[in-house]
């Protein structure tokens, strides 16, 4: 997997991927820290993670469409598929490294902590648990990117499929409200994957929420799994 996870993370680099995503998310989090933080006073980053959620939409499509869908057009997944490592390490090490991308990324965003202690108290514990929602809500966008790559050899289309899928699941929590049965709004709750971080946002570090984005990034990543793994026969 150290193989796969090395490669890939070059890779990143070696394109303009990783630049295009890590450069739009700074500048991005720097002009919502300005307007959010600064100028109101605020002494937490919640409000820039929750406007940045909207452009995460945008920009998870971004640093997953190569992932699986380049190997497919340039038909070096054969190749990959018959190397030592496993298909479950293949997987894992494409996420790794997508994931260590967003990590790095987002992390880069706390030095905002340090302008916000020149001018007041930050409140620390908010901000960590809001970090942790949007690092594991983020896990889960980075899987289904994964997934869909998996499943189409066009860049182009597991982009705008994934940013699709995002779009929808972000909408869906604010169709909750509106439906009346209690049954479907269970089922809306469920399928509303911006929801669960709206409880670390405000604070609490909850195991519930925790629970459901680790449990839906380990499904997409097993669904992964086996779309890679049925064409290892064909």
């Amino acid at each position: 997997m150290k193989a796969i996870l090395k490669r890939e993370l070059r890779a990143y680099f070696q394109t303009p991927i990783g630049y295009i995503f890590i450069g739009m998310f700074l500048v991005l989090s720097g002009i919502f820290f300005i307007l959010y933080t600064v100028q109101s006073g605020y002494p937490t980053l919640d409000s820039v993670l929750y406007n940045l959620l909207t452009v995460f939409i945008f920009l998870v499509p971004i640093l997953t469409m190569r992932s699986f869908s380049e190997e497919r057009n340039k038909k070096t997944d054969q190749l990959l598929l018959t190397s030592p490592a496993s298909v479950r390490e293949i997987v894992l090490g494409k996420f790794f490294a997508a994931a260590a991308v967003y990590i790095i990324t987002l992390l880069l965003t706390l030095l905002y902590l340090i302008v916000i202690a020149r001018h007041g108290e930050p409140a620390y514990l908010q901000t960590l648990c809001s970090y942790i929602g949007f690092a594991l809500l983020g896990l889960t966008f980075i899987s289904i990117g994964l997934f869909v790559s998996s499943c189409t050899e066009n860049q182009i289309v597991a982009a705008i499929v994934t940013f699709a899928l995002l779009l929808m699941f972000y909408v869906i929590g604010s169709l909750k409200a509106s439906v009346s049965s209690p049954f479907l709004s269970a089922i809306l709750s469920a399928l509303a994957l911006t929801e669960p971080f709206s409880t670390f946002n405000v604070g609490i570090l909850a195991l519930a929420p925790t629970v459901y984005y680790i449990s839906v990034t380990a499904l997409l990543l097993f669904f992964t799994e086996q779309v890679v793994e049925s064409r290892r026969w064909k």
